[in-house]
């Protein structure tokens, strides 16, 4: 009986070494895949810089007429918030023109303020715009069914680079979100 616990023992240590020698190969979330299963870690870089990123939330529900997604990346403090992304879907028409009069009101507001960096996207049944309103860049895409909005703390140094990069990642957040749709259909 003294043998057997010695073989166990001996086991166990053993695959505590393998398990241990695996892990710092293992990827992690944090450095191998997408945050919160829509922004490719590449494409946030230049905002997120050498931070370590931790994120929050991402789709967890298939499509629905009012599924709201969010998304928030993070300093693992908590205190500094990185990047936010949020998504609504949107139907009926009475939705569709109230966010259609949303993104054209902030257009007449903002696209003769040069500080604000304002710029208008209307192409290929897509409308939004970007903005950098002295202390957030932020992005707003309608597609005709959903809303992607996604803001950044920046400051004006910052703000010529953030802003154009936060509609892009909008646009991935879009894209990304029907290729999550598209694998986890009913």
């Amino acid at each position: 009986m003294g043998r057997s616990r010695l073989r166990l023992a001996a086991a166990l240590a053993a695959m505590t070494l393998v398990l241990t020698a695996c892990d710092g190969d293992t990827p992690t979330k944090e450095t191998s895949s997408m945050y919160c299963d829509l922004i490719d870690p590449k494409t946030v870089q230049p905002i997120v810089g050498d931070l370590k990123i931790k994120d929050f939330g991402g789709p967890d529900l298939p499509k629905s007429d009012d599924r709201n997604v969010q998304c928030k990346l993070y300093a693992p403090d908590g205190i500094l918030t990185v990047l936010m992304a949020s998504v609504h879907e949107v139907s009926g028409d009475d939705s569709v023109a109230e966010e259609r009069a949303a993104i054209e009101k902030v257009a007449t507001r903002y696209q003769e303020d040069d500080d604000a960096l304002f710029s208008s996207l209307d192409e290929d049944g897509t409308i939004g715009n970007t903005l950098y309103d002295g202390q957030f860049a932020s992005a707003r895409i309608f597609t005709g069914s959903r809303v992607v909005s996604v803001t950044a703390p920046a400051d004006a140094e910052q703000a010529p680079t953030f802003t154009p990069l936060v509609l892009k990642v909008a646009q991935e957040v879009n894209t990304n979100l029907d290729a999550w749709d598209a694998d986890h259909a009913p």
